[in-house]
């Protein structure tokens, strides 16, 4: 979403709930007075939220991986590298999918090596009324590695690796 300033909105804020989850989506929630992500009901309405999902990718083959994003409302960014760390803004993004100028689905293509570790951040925005989206990612070969009904496959996505310093755990 171009209006939504990921620097000025996510600026001196701490999250309401951590966690973790298998798989990664959001079903769609309307202007409730709570709202449930990855299984977790909280009180608040959902229709200004941001659920970050941070950590890892680690795939278990070289190649090209494909991240898809449908049913997005409102907004979806990714980052891979360095930049999902720290300094993630709205110009060095990897893909945005905005359901008000791509028709809220959208794809990126990620060329990787097996066995490194890779930083993502996956950030969901809801700025009104409704909210959801659904994602997949898949492997070279067109398997899928986790989707909203596939849980990840051979912990691809980790929070970090303490036995690797280049995987350490990094923050909102």
């Amino acid at each position: 979403m171009t209006y939504f300033n990921i620097n000025t909105v996510l600026s001196g804020q701490n999250p309401d709930n951590t966690g973790r989850t298998t798989t990664i989506d959001l079903a769609q929630q309307c202007a409730t007075t709570t709202r449930t992500v990855y299984g977790t009901t909280t009180s608040g309405q959902s229709q200004f939220m941001i659920v970050q999902h941070i950590g890892y990718f680690h795939p278990a083959t070289s190649g090209t991986y494909t991240f898809s994003f449908s049913n997005v409302d409102d907004g979806v960014y990714l980052w891979l590298g360095n930049n999902a760390k720290t300094g993630f803004t709205n110009a060095n993004v990897n893909k945005n999918v905005d359901y008000y100028v791509t028709n809220s689905a959208g794809t990126y293509t990620f060329t990787e090596t097996a066995g490194q570790y890779y930083p993502i951040r996956l950030l969901f925005v809801n700025a009104q009324q409704c909210g959801s989206f659904t994602f997949s990612l898949t492997d070279p070969a067109g398997g899928v590695v986790v989707s909203n009904s596939q849980a990840v496959v051979g912990d691809q996505l980790v929070a970090s690796c303490p036995n690797d310093s280049n995987a350490a755990p990094f923050g909102f």
